[in-house]
């Protein structure tokens, strides 16, 4: 037996809102409990009130999730103050494990660790997909995938997905969630075991604009000089100054780096690896990103929404090769922020997620929320980072 079900409610009181989305995700699934829940929230609610809400309707069961920047679902990208999104999940032979650690503003290496030693302890047999929500203000996926890979006794086989905790893109506190506690600057993890088939896809659309250049001076997340020049003088060879004092927000959505992607991934990724841009420091003139600086040849990044439609249809087709005969039983959905609302006009952003859910059917339970970041496997790579990205995870 495998029972699944989402649902959502953009009530304001936070009360009801976790009740109606508990409640209709239930339904769907046909059931009146569950032995694991998946919670995504937007900032607006009061997020214990909310998580407490949830938690009542199925009773004690296990639950792992975050706040984001929107949430996800079904004919459903919603980017507003007050929406939640709950999946509920009953099976025989899949089932979940959830837990956390703190801590990602002393050491994000030593949380990794920390999490690889939690996840080896728990995994039987059988593990299938690891799922990350950590602080999307405090995470760094190059550390944490370094401590992760120092202490993990699972071996390449385990798939990593996630996406990292937003808030209303404020840049101010995101929240975490582990059964029915609320934090901050942590990481809440969910591994999936059993019998099933997990496909996880990556795309992104973004296009280099001018020339080529090199990274001269960087340590790990933070760049000081590209062609031997303060890093921001060479963005600003692209924008007005004007654009950058006044617009520096909207432009950090709309504008990222590219790095030259390592060869044994491009004809399965693309021939750039996007970083998204967290800070940059005129004083100083260097720019900091969400992840470590994965090589020296760089180039600056727009978003393009024809690459973005094309790079669905490309992830589609690589999903529907692999499902084969099979019917997916859930999709999970990681996407970045600078894909919704920051960059398109409502009817545009849903018609871009109708492309990606229609293929799949109306009837397929989804879930998903908007990120600060994506981490997907690409390759060898098992605990990649992602900007301007979908991440797509299918449970068949």
């Amino acid at each position: 037996m495998l029972r699944i079900g989402v649902g959502t409610s953009a009530h304001r009181n936070p009360e009801r809102a976790g009740r109606e989305a508990a409640e209709a995700a239930l339904a769907q699934a046909g059931v009146t409990s569950c032995d694991f829940v998946m919670l995504f929230s937007t900032v607006g609610y009061d997020q214990q009130v909310i998580l407490d809400a949830v938690r009542r309707v199925p009773g004690e069961a296990r639950l792992a999730g975050c706040s984001g920047e929107g949430v996800i679902a079904q004919g459903m990208g919603n980017e507003s103050s007050h929406v939640v999104s709950v999946m509920v999940w009953k099976s025989d032979e899949l089932r979940f494990t959830a837990g956390k650690a703190c801590g990602l503003g002393a050491g994000v290496r030593e949380v990794g660790a920390a999490v690889a030693q939690q996840v080896s302890a728990a995994a039987g047999a059988d593990p299938l997909v690891l799922f990350l929500f950590p602080d999307g203000l405090k995470f760094n996926t190059d550390q944490f995938a370094e401590g992760f890979q120092s202490a993990s006794r699972l071996g390449k086989k385990l798939k990593v997905v996630g996406g990292l905790a937003g808030d209303d893109f404020t840049l101010t506190k995101t929240y975490q969630y582990h059964d029915g506690e609320v934090f901050s600057e942590g990481i809440t993890w969910a591994l999936l075991q059993g019998k099933g088939d997990v496909m996880v896809g990556v795309t992104h659309g973004c296009v280099p604009l001018g020339v080529e250049a090199r990274v001269s001076r960087a340590q790990e997340d933070v760049i000081f000089e590209i062609d031997g020049r303060p890093a921001t003088k060479f963005l600003d060879e692209y924008l007005a100054p004007e654009d950058v004092r006044v617009h520096a927000r909207s432009l950090g959505a709309s504008l990222s780096l590219g790095f030259k992607a390592p060869r044994e991934i491009v004809n399965e990724y693309d021939e750039y690896v996007i970083r998204g841009l967290r800070s940059r420091d005129e004083a100083t003139g260097v720019v900091s990103l969400y992840a470590n600086v994965p090589g020296p040849s760089v180039r600056l990044m727009r978003r393009d929404p024809e690459k973005m439609a094309e790079g669905i249809e490309e992830l589609i087709g690589r999903m529907k090769q692999g499902l084969g005969d099979k019917r997916p039983a859930v999709v999970l959905q990681f996407e970045c922020l600078a894909r919704g609302k920051h960059m398109f006009r409502e009817d545009d952003k849903m018609r871009l997620l109708g492309m990606l859910q229609a293929p799949f059917g109306r009837e397929v339970p989804w879930i998903g929320f908007y990120c600060y970041g994506e981490i997907a496997p690409v390759g060898d790579f098992q605990v990649m980072h992602h900007n301007y990205t979908t991440v797509m995870t299918v449970i068949a």
